[in-house]
């Protein structure tokens, strides 16, 4: 059940993703100072986007890991 209600809020988050690409061009096409399209049209999941330094840190590291793997032909 938890994985059909993640699918499902995904694919509404996308579809408000394309409705911000949408006005954000229509909003822009003849602005003097074209606004970034999340300040355009602000969603309520935004502010949750920027990851914490410890989660950035970890993807980092993982990165680098596979990427070492990679060039070792592992």
């Amino acid at each position: 059940m938890r994985g059909f209600v993640d699918s499902e809020d995904r694919k509404i988050k996308e579809d408000w993703e394309q409705t911000r690409i949408i006005v954000g061009y229509l909003a822009n096409q003849n602005a003097r100072h074209p606004k970034p399209f999340n300040k355009v049209l602000p969603l309520p999941w935004d502010e949750n986007d920027e990851a914490d330094q410890e989660t950035v840190d970890k993807l980092k590291k993982h990165m680098e890991e596979e990427n070492k793997k990679i060039l070792d032909g592992n």
